[in-house]
């Protein structure tokens, strides 16, 4: 049996499934907790740092697609839904809100694993070497933002960084190659170059461009980089974009 070394919560408020959901992730060498109610779950949020997020939708005194929303505002930690609502809509709006991966209700626990080995194999995925060697720079400055492209980390006016997916690299790069210019959503998914279901790929667009208003502190409902053009695109607004440092 190989051992997978990741930390896990698992917000479920069904303890019964939310013990053996831990049990079974334990005997795969991965540090799992759960935790069946929103102040279990206050209580641990925050001050312990777990690699992935399993979430019910349905939980009985919180709605999940809430506390989604509210964690993709604030942080990129992987989240997969695990519920019962099976249905597309359904399906479509978690992903939206800013989930990884949705899981319906029963599921197998081998099912699970595998998505979780997806899902984390697609966060910690980063450009190959190639790809950032290609670039003219070792850095992309903008706004007061700094692209390390080498370490693909994404760095503050304060000098406090975040290291971006490779998903999230692509698609900031892209953004600053074309500034102020409406992208169609599957030009978006096309320059991720992944393998994946493109119609698949395009729900999770909103996950990914969710995740990286984020990282750039985007949150407000009048988003200042990342402009959505409904039922078509995305337009992103940035100044000073350069592969050289502009001196105030």
């Amino acid at each position: 049996m190989q051992s997978i070394s990741l930390s896990v919560l698992i917000f479920e408020d069904d303890r019964p499934l939310a013990e053996f959901t831990a049990k079974y992730l334990c005997s795969y060498g991965m540090r799992a907790k759960f935790v069946t109610s929103f102040a279990e779950f206050e209580k641990i949020w925050g001050k312990e740092d777990f690699d992935i997020l399993l979430l019910d939708i349905m939980l009985g005194d919180v709605d999940g697609i809430s506390l989604c929303r509210h964690i993709r505002s604030t942080c990129s930690i992987p989240i997969i839904f695990i519920t019962a609502l099976g249905e597309e809509t359904d399906i479509v709006v978690g992903l939206e809100v800013g989930a990884d991966d949705y899981i319906v209700k029963p599921f197998s626990p081998r099912v699970l694993l595998a998505h979780i080995k997806s899902v984390m194999r697609r966060a910690g995925e980063k450009p190959e070497p190639a790809e950032i060697r290609a670039a003219q720079s070792d850095n992309i400055y903008f706004d007061g933002w700094i692209l390390d492209c080498r370490s693909c980390m994404l760095i503050d006016r304060e000098g406090r960084g975040v290291s971006l997916s490779y998903s999230l690299y692509r698609l900031l790069v892209y953004f600053l190659e074309h500034p102020f210019e409406l992208i169609e959503r599957e030009r978006l998914v096309r320059c991720l170059k992944s393998a994946e279901n493109e119609e698949l790929l395009l729900h999770r667009l909103d996950a990914h461009i969710s995740r990286l208003r984020a990282c750039l502190g985007d949150n407000g409902k009048e988003h200042k980089y990342i402009k959505t053009v409904r039922n078509i695109g995305y337009r992103f607004v940035a100044d000073n974009i350069s592969r050289e440092e502009k001196l105030s």
